[in-house]
């Protein structure tokens, strides 16, 4: 299809779209939008937040059995009849005026997980109008035969190498170089350099660690609306398009472009064009969720998760998002693909909002927040004149990037609470474009990308590079490493350690991979961002965790040739050890087959531990594959300080096909 030629016409034919589809379905309810790529908008179109001609429902097993529907149905095909031998069901559907009915869900790969999660029972009904989108979904949740029932909502986009733009990407290398928006003239071409030196990810010195750029054997898939086929600085491997039911996931709806420009962030090469994204030796797999006019369902999304999880990629990143808590089906879907040992990244909003989208506060996804260059949580400005609609005004003003319209959602105030932020990320970044001058800028890179839209592919491409480093790392400690790592954020208000706005801080590629982290050349301090200075604290060092690995291993082969209670003196060799340790091999082989097998995987962050003052809050921290694990106080988690933060947990083997015994704390 041709493309429109500049950023004003986008706009144009988004607010056609919108102005249609929002007249079609007075009915369904609706939110203000305006995608913050496209700079202040006063006057943002209402946007329907569900497909109002469609409902997703899941029939119960005893249901599934006695209904009509072709077991031989396939995805992308509609059932022969609309009735499904369920009389109640029928009843419903009759009233909504069903026209269609097909699988939700393509045929995953793995069918016994599919099976136990049930997504072969989910149906897609397409109605005609007779009742309501949330009146049909309300009528068919009262019944027995519905296990779950739920709307299509709508996903909303949150949008040192020798390639040119490397040197303005402050969140590779942060030199307070980039150039803050120019209200009066509306650009950043025109603005004032920004920044805090320093505040950045680290990525040149993660880029010299072993793992390079990152490996190509590691697969980022970027759901969203499309990557540009073709293009020079992105390396694909094929993909779908969910959004209109065909084979080519080319970046070529309405207002395209979000979907190549978060792939470019998160590892567009490095080969002395455009800018390198932070992983740019991985892959890009790409799964288009929009259909031709633009709009993106949850639908695709679930299906895009299933695809990728089945189809090699370990890293997956959403720069989209809906204001609801949760969507059964596609809760299924990120199930499978968490099994499937996906690391799923969302962006948490763009609204400036205490709350976070779905799917970023679901309990499997990592939710990732904005950063400005300055060092803060990237906020919006304090006057209501200055922000887009269905933005909220922040009481601390707007951030020194200038962009007054926008700012990062976050979170409640509880660490690694579900609806809480996770980490932060940089954003306002050079990045690839659609080719020619059909995308945000007229060439084939866009200088200033922003949104969470655009720090959800940047963590995502950190991970990738810890995937890199450590292939046989799961899901469970590749999203540990980046939690673990990331650099603390001081702000007005944010305070040291975990906070609500910035959650563990900013991502750090150097140290997630193992590298010097934060450390700059001024004898080996590391240093944290507290009211935009740089500030000096503890090196992070592995040798301290393992010093106190090592001396408690020792601790413990004291105590094990100390007289015991009776007063008797053994060691391990004689027949009184034999026996008590023969004993206490029993008791711990009893306890751990009690113990649930999916506990650390499931819970990385969020186990605690058992310290030696029961009352202290603590973590559970992963150090390494089959390795150790430690226990660090909760308001220790940032500073690292040696000494007794750091505490053994107890061990639990496990069968893991990927990481052979792993480490349960507790």
């Amino acid at each position: 299809m041709a493309r429109i030629p500049c950023r004003s016409v986008l706009l144009l034919i988004a607010a056609v779209i919108v102005a249609g589809f929002s007249a079609r379905f007075a009915d369904a309810q609706g939110r203000a939008f305006a995608p913050v790529q496209f700079g202040f908008q006063p006057g943002a179109p209402i946007v329907s937040e569900h497909a109002p001609d469609r409902v997703l429902v899941k029939l119960t097993k005893a249901a599934t059995s006695l209904s009509r529907v072709p077991s031989q149905l396939r995805f992308g095909q509609n059932a022969p009849s609309v009735t499904i031998g369920l009389a109640r069901v029928d009843r419903v559907l009759s009233l909504a005026g069903a026209r269609a009915l097909s699988r939700a869900f393509a045929e995953p790969a793995n069918r016994d997980e599919a099976e136990h999660l049930g997504l072969q029972r989910w149906l897609r009904v397409d109605i005609a109008g007779g009742l309501t989108a949330v009146e049909t979904v309300e009528q068919l949740r009262a019944l027995p035969e519905v296990e779950a029932v739920t709307l299509d909502y709508v996903a909303f986009p949150a949008i040192v190498p020798s390639d040119p733009l490397h040197s303005i990407h402050w969140g590779h290398n942060n030199t307070a170089q980039m150039l803050g928006y120019n209200w009066t003239n509306h650009n950043h071409e025109t603005g004032s350099p920004v920044g805090t030196a320093g505040f950045d990810a680290n990525a040149q010195a993660a880029w010299d660690q072993t793992q390079g750029f990152g490996s190509s054997s590691v697969i980022i898939a970027i759901i969203d609306t499309g990557v540009e086929a073709g293009h020079p600085d992105l390396m694909q491997v094929p993909g779908w398009d969910f959004g209109d039911n065909d084979s080519n996931p080319d970046d070529n709806p309405l207002a395209a472009g979000h979907g190549t420009a978060c792939a470019g962030v998160a590892a567009a090469s490095t080969n002395s064009s455009g800018s390198a994204g932070i992983a740019a030796g991985c892959r890009i797999m790409p799964l288009k969720i929009a259909n031709i006019a633009g709009q993106m369902n949850f639908s695709a999304v679930q299906n895009a998760l299933v695809y990728a999880a089945d189809n090699g990629a370990r890293i997956i990143s959403m720069s989209f998002g809906a204001a609801i808590t949760n969507d059964p089906a596609t809760d299924n879907a990120i199930t499978y693909a968490w099994n499937a040992g996906c690391v799923m990244l969302a962006a948490t909003g763009n609204e400036n909002k205490s709350t976070i989208s779905y799917p970023a506060n679901h309990s499997l996804v990592i939710g990732v927040g904005a950063a400005s260059p300055c060092g803060e949580r990237k906020r919006s400005s304090s006057l209501s004149s200055e922000v887009n609609a269905g933005v909220s005004t922040d009481p601390n003003g707007y951030t020194c990037d200038g962009e007054r319209w926008w700012g990062s959602n976050y979170g409640v105030a509880t660490a690694d609470d579900a609806d809480a932020v996770d980490v932060i990320g940089p954003t306002i970044l050079p990045t690839t474009d659609l080719l020619g001058a059909a995308g945000y800028d007229p060439s084939d890179y866009s200088k200033w990308f922003n949104g969470t839209s655009c720090a959800t592919p940047y963590a995502a491409g950190v991970c990738a590079l810890i995937k890199s480093k450590n292939p046989l790392w799961t899901k469970a400690q590749i999203r540990a490493q980046l939690l673990s790592t990331a650099q603390d954020v001081t702000s007005v208000e944010s305070v040291g350690g975990w906070d609500r706005y910035a959650g563990y801080g900013m991502v750090d590629a150097a140290a997630a991979v193992g590298g010097s982290g934060g450390q700059l050349r001024d004898g080996g301090h590391h240093h944290v961002v507290l009211g935009g200075q740089l500030r000096h604290r503890e090196p992070r060092l592995l040798d301290q965790r393992r010093h106190h690995l090592d001396a408690d291993r020792n601790d413990r082969q004291r105590r094990h040739a100390r007289v015991d209670g009776a007063g008797h003196g053994h060691h391990p060799g004689s027949r009184a050890g034999e026996q008590r340790h023969r004993r206490r091999r029993q008791q711990h082989q009893l306890h751990d087959r009690r113990r649930p097998a999916n506990d650390c995987e499931w819970h990385p962050i969020r186990i605690g531990c058992r310290l030696h003052s029961p009352n202290d809050p603590a973590v559970c921290i992963d150090v390494g594959h089959g390795g150790q694990c430690l226990c660090r106080q909760q308001f220790q988690r940032r500073t690292w300080h040696p000494g007794p933060a750091f505490l053994p947990c107890q061990f639990f083997r496990i069968n893991d096909s990927v990481a052979g015994f792993r480490p349960f704390c507790r």
